[in-house]
């Protein structure tokens, strides 16, 4: 104890103590309630940490070495450590041995404070021995716990119990410091923790082992050297569980170590991945990394392609975002979360994919290694839209790389077609190309509602590619499934690759949006459009525009589309305030994504307006207008695109000049609306 007051109550044996005790130890064995003995005591409540007898006697043990000033906690050490007591026979002995405690010695202490959660390993490695700590405390889940250079003993959270803490160091600049997480205990740590050999050398850290549990916020792994990682994560055992909620960070000579012989370890990380070192970094054979976070995660590496045993992405919302190459040497396993791969992700010959859905695949490129029949889970948007390379040919070093493409390969590469063909897709393509090697193989396309956009007659269906300069027809064999879903494969193993799709021998299987008709009718005093499609894939709306001629277009009226349908579907709408004489009308289609596509132009003559007077005298900067409007009326002068580059009123007729002089030279629509009268005439500047 240090400081405060005894009080003697005048008889032996029963002094109480008013102080701050420091540390406590029974020379019986144990802790027994106060009674008259000259070695029994209570054990005081304030105290949270004691010790039974450093020696084996229970009377006449003394204290004798040292004396010296140090720490709180290192008198604690000495007190407890049994070099330094001696045990005699008798009370003369004792008495005779220095110290003389009647003359009442000086014990200096220091004025160093205890620091909580330092492990010193005073009495041996156990985690849950208070006397093992530097302030005799056990750790409380706000505890930060440093485990650095200066330990006696390595530490050991052991027998099966459950240790907490915030923020974890094990650190060293000389000798190796270790902590061992093992036979079925668990380190929960609510911060981060870290691993950091500042100086020295020899791998340390964290070793997680048999059937035990570790989990942290975020975990850091340095070295001082970039060529022998030694900051070191060892969880090699299936049967751990190691969980991170944040980021796994591998700086350089860091060393996450998950595989030994057999299987290897999981972890489960929610946050995001760097390895900012090598691929050697990262033990990875046969070990698991499961991607389960909320929101999107990452792979961030200096550039090089890092290896994974296994890939598991298990994620209840957001993607799985590839910043740098990734490597899989065993199975990717897609349970939920897109992997996006822009970068590339490169499978092994012997590596598998499995789990694979609309809910998980990969969106991006994907390349696999040796000749083993192989389906590439690939797909774009929220749809997996697999190929599969049947039959390869070549060696375990070729490989081929396949993406999936939402889009028009028409408008991509081209549309010649050979004569066998009637037409091919317009929504969507694969590539399939090698990637090292010259391997080659049979190709298996797929198709699905309503991503194909709509496959009617199998017997009709082909597989295509782009030559450079023209669609070639690959037959068909092996056909599987309906016309909602199903495959197909080239006739034959193929030896060139490009551009890959869905093609058709006839008019059926409709493949792109189909416009069947387009029409445009004069009707009393308006203008009615019809028109049709045979399918619709992802269709927003349809924009009816017209114009003087062919070549300078404005919109009339919006109408909504039907988004996907396999069905022929009619539409109609009118202009109610169509221009006199001939007039032309055309029609835009809109996807989803902001893509459109427009028809032919279809004239209509209109005699309704025929009272409406509009015309433009002069060109360049000397452009008059003559009409039969009122003052008031709305003036707007629009560009080649329909957009509005001027607005007035009339102020004067039936004659007024343009304000041209601001534009720049082009063509230009003048449109004169009154509230009841619209007209528009084309003009050039």
């Amino acid at each position: 104890m240090q400081g405060g007051t005894w009080t003697n109550p005048g008889f032996a044996n029963h002094a109480t103590y008013s102080g701050e005790i420091l540390f406590g130890f029974s020379t019986n064995g144990q802790w027994l309630p106060l009674m008259t003995s000259t070695s029994h005591s209570g054990l005081p409540l304030q105290m949270e940490c004691y010790s039974m007898a450093p020696t084996g006697a229970t009377n006449y043990c003394k204290y004798t070495v040292p004396q010296t000033t140090t720490s709180k906690r290192q008198w604690s050490i000495r007190v407890d450590d049994p070099v330094n007591w001696t045990s005699m026979g008798d009370c003369g002995t004792y008495s005779g041995i220095a110290p003389d405690w009647l003359l009442a010695p000086i014990m200096p202490f220091t004025t160093n404070i205890f620091t909580p959660g330092l492990w010193t390993g005073a009495k041996g490695t156990d985690w849950f021995d208070c006397r093992n700590w530097d302030d005799a405390r056990v750790p409380i889940a706000s505890t930060d716990v440093e485990i650095n250079q200066t330990r006696l003993n390595q530490c050991f959270v052991d027998g099966g119990g459950t240790a907490v803490c915030n923020d974890l160091l094990v650190s060293t600049n000389s000798v190796n410091t270790d902590l061992f997480v093992t036979n079925g205990s668990t380190l929960n740590c609510s911060g981060d923790a870290t691993v950091q050999r500042t100086a020295g050398f020899g791998t340390m850290g964290i070793h997680v082992v048999n059937g035990s549990t570790f989990t942290a916020n975020n975990l850091t792994l340095i070295g001082p050297s970039p060529i022998t990682p030694e900051g070191i994560f060892q969880n090699t055992e299936p049967a751990n569980t190691c969980i991170l909620s944040g980021d796994l960070t591998i700086q350089t000579g860091g060393f996450l170590d998950m595989s030994f012989v057999g299987p290897g370890g999981t972890l489960q990380l929610a946050g995001d991945w760097y390895n900012l070192s090598n691929d050697l970094s990262f033990d990875e054979f046969m070990s698991t990394v499961e991607f389960n976070g909320n929101g999107n995660q990452s792979i961030t590496t200096t550039g090089f392609l890092d290896f994974f045993g296994v890939l598991r992405v298990n994620k209840p919302s957001g993607d799985l975002v590839q910043n740098d190459p990734v490597g899989i040497r065993n199975n990717i396993d897609l349970l939920q979360g897109r992997v996006m791969s822009a970068p590339g992700l490169r499978l092994n010959p012997t590596a598998t994919a499995t789990g694979y859905t609309d809910l998980s695949f990969v969106h991006g490129p994907m390349t696999k290694l040796g000749t083993t029949d192989f389906i590439y889970p690939v797909g774009k948007g929220n749809s997996l839209r697999p190929a599969a390379l049947i039959g390869v040919t070549g060696s375990g070093t070729d490989a081929f790389t396949v993406e999936y493409f939402a889009a028009d390969p028409t408008v991509v590469y081209g549309t010649p077609i050979e004569p066998t063909l009637h037409h091919v897709s317009e929504c969507e393509y694969w590539t399939i190309d090698r990637d090292t090697g010259t391997p080659n193989a049979t190709v298996r396309l797929s198709w699905d509602d309503p991503e194909s956009c709509g496959v009617t007659a199998l017997p009709d269906l082909r597989v295509a590619r782009w030559s450079g300069a023209i669609w070639e027809d690959k037959g068909q064999a092996n056909v599987i499934g309906n016309t909602t879903a199903g495959t197909l494969e080239t006739a034959v193993q193929q030896t060139l690759f490009s551009p890959w799709t869905l093609a058709s021998t006839t008019t059926q299987n409709p493949l792109p949006i189909e416009l069947l008709s387009f029409s445009a009718t004069a009707e009393l005093d308006r203008v009615r459009l019809d028109w049709s499609t045979a399918s619709e894939r992802d269709n927003a709306y349809f924009m009816v525009e017209r114009g003087r001629d062919t070549q300078l277009f404005e919109e009339v009226t919006e109408v909504p589309g039907a988004g996907n349908s396999l069905s022929t579907l009619s539409y109609q709408a009118f202009d109610g305030s169509p221009w006199s004489g001939t007039s032309y009308y055309r029609l835009r289609q809109t996807d989803l994504d902001g893509r459109s596509t427009v028809s032919s132009a279809v004239p209509v003559t209109f005699a309704g307006n025929a009272g409406n007077h509009l015309a433009v005298i002069g060109s360049g900067e000397q452009v008059w207008l003559e009409h039969d409007f009122a003052a008031g009326t709305v003036l707007t002068i629009l560009d080649a695109a329909g957009r509005a580059v001027i607005q007035m009123s009339v102020t004067e007729g039936p004659r007024m000049a343009l304000p041209t002089g601001m534009l720049p030279a082009g063509a230009y629509l003048a449109r004169l609306n009154d509230g009841g009268r619209l007209a528009t005439v084309r003009f050039v500047r």
